[in-house]
């Protein structure tokens, strides 16, 4: 691992000052975060010193892997510790930091995305290209939101799902693969799994119900029933509403829940938006995942990752600005 600081004198090598260090991003971030700890006291002048200002640049390295570039945004210390916590993001900042207004009428998400991120000097690594025309208006919304939006209105179109990170300082916007990239397993880089199901805030009995609360249709799984109770809710029927479908998407998202994660040996390779394949015995838990989750730790000489894990492939989904009618010229 190395780490680099630019600041307004140059750019030095920071990386013995740091004691612990975390990156770590989900698929609900807008960025990656980069903290750490570094070394310092009031007490003794001979400690190693670099000044790290507030927008400061950080570049981090993982054996030649450029995996983190980003600006310092918060640190702090006290007279009575002997660290100063630094926090950074990557350059998906300026995506959530920044609010546009834009009228698309036909332009496809990547082709969105690339007139977004040009006006505001975010570099692009690689766009999904799905193909499907985008007519919408969005009034002063954050950048983030209109990325998201022009490929959550591409996937209800596709079947695909995508997922927006960086790389570097680059932004990278993948199609959720359902080949893995790499094996986990025990005796391999597997160091521990953990697993979990839940039916807490479960539904699995919907009744859609008319305006004198009378039940004109029923929404249910009957398994889970059996097994788990009645869990039962209500949709009531209006005008402009599609009450089957909310019923059958309360059942859907508030199903038994199943988590996973692993940690493994330090893999700077994943990162949220891969794909594992997993063979643990013990938990029972085989076959493909996907990374909704990652977190690499640098502490005391090892250098392990946290992979949090799907049972299936997810993407962050936008709903901003609104529909433009197709211009009809004849």
């Amino acid at each position: 691992m190395q780490l680099t600081m630019q600041n307004d004198d140059g750019t030095y090598d920071i990386t013995n000052m740091v004691q612990s260090m975390t990156l770590s991003g989900d698929l609900d971030s807008c960025c990656r975060t980069l903290e750490f700890y570094t070394i310092a006291s009031p007490n003794d002048p001979n400690l190693p010193y670099v000044f790290i200002p507030v927008g400061g640049v950080l570049d981090l390295y993982e054996q030649d892997q450029h995996i983190f570039h980003g600006l310092v945004e918060e640190k702090s210390k006290a007279t009575d510790d002997t660290a100063m916590r630094v926090t950074a993001f990557d350059f998906g900042l300026f995506l959530k930091e920044n609010e546009a207004t834009y009228r698309f009428d036909g332009e496809t998400a990547d082709a969105i995305t690339t007139t977004v991120c040009t006006r505001f000097g975010v570099p692009i690594w690689s766009l999904a290209a799905p193909g499907v025309p985008i007519r919408r208006r969005f009034n002063s919304q954050p950048i983030y939101k209109i990325i998201d939006t022009a490929y959550t209105l591409s996937s209800e179109q596709t079947g695909k799902k995508y997922v927006q990170r960086f790389r570097g300082a680059a932004l990278q916007i993948v199609e959720r693969k359902e080949t893995a990239d790499i094996l986990v397993r025990p005796g391999l880089n597997l160091k521990r799994a953990e697993y979990g199901q839940s039916a807490e805030g479960m539904v699995n009995h919907v009744a859609i119900i008319d305006e004198d609360g009378k039940t004109v249709d029923l929404v249910q799984d009957l398994d889970a029933v059996h097994q788990y109770g009645m869990r039962h809710r209500e949709v009531r029927q209006e005008k402009d509403r599609d009450a089957k479908s909310e019923a059958e998407a309360l059942l859907k998202d508030n199903a038994l829940q199943n988590t996973c994660s692993v940690t493994i040996l330090g893999d700077a390779r994943l990162m949220t938006g891969d794909t594992i394949m997993l063979q643990e015995p013990y938990t029972g838990q085989f076959g493909v995942f996907w990374v909704d989750g990652d977190t690499h730790t640098w502490s005391k000489g090892t250098y392990e990752t946290k992979l949090t894990l799907s049972y299936q492939a997810e993407m962050r989904e936008g709903d901003a600005g609104e529909e433009e009618e197709e211009d009809d010229d004849g």
